[in-house]
């Protein structure tokens, strides 16, 4: 169960990523995968890595290696070989359904899972939703996020 969440909006209407109760901002990186993201409960899986292929935070048992990532982050400038290839995360590889300079979508074909992967200025927010979470959930709360560190120069 995963703890109370609040939607704020900044001064210009637009809606900011909500935050736990008791602490209204974040303070590490694995809080935003743990208390923003996974408490959600529309993001399974998710991480947070720099644009140098570091890994700022993950969620347990999820893993995105350097070689992934080196296909990934180059697709935001051409996405020709993941539109071919697909993208691959933890060793899954879902079939590119969306792809603009700023987020790309895929899906598994087999299962209906899937993943959203948004680039900011530093690094990358990812979001798998697996086991019943709706993908315009994870989709929605990938972006928000994104938007939101975008904002903060990140």
């Amino acid at each position: 169960m995963g703890r109370k969440i609040h939607i704020e909006e900044n001064e210009k209407g637009n809606e900011i990523p909500p935050f736990p109760v008791d602490s209204q901002m974040p303070c590490t990186w694995k809080e935003y995968v743990n208390n923003v993201l996974l408490d959600s409960g529309y993001v399974s899986r998710a991480a947070i890595l720099g644009n140098d292929g570091k890994s700022w935070a993950t969620s347990t048992g999820f893993y995105v290696s350097p070689t992934e990532l080196r296909e990934i982050i180059p697709a935001f400038v051409d996405s020709t070989k993941i539109r071919n290839d697909g993208i691959c995360l933890n060793n899954k590889r879902y079939t590119c359904t969306r792809m603009d300079s700023t987020i790309m979508v895929g899906r598994e074909i087999a299962t209906g899972f899937g993943c959203v992967v948004f680039k900011c200025k530093t690094c990358l927010i990812v979001g798998v939703y697996e086991d019943g979470a709706h993908p315009g959930g994870c989709y929605n709360m990938i972006s928000k996020v994104g938007d939101y560190l975008k904002d903060q120069g990140y």
